[in-house]
């Protein structure tokens, strides 16, 4: 939940407040904690 809440942040900084952004971002996120 909290990846979601801080992948909804992201969404919404890069890419303007776009619905889309926090399923993107939850997947960026998913690729940054991978190499983490």
């Amino acid at each position: 939940v909290t990846g979601l809440l801080i992948g909804t942040i992201i969404g919404v900084a890069f890419l303007g407040g776009i619905p889309v952004g926090p399923l993107i971002a939850a997947g960026i996120l998913a690729l940054l904690l991978g190499k983490i």
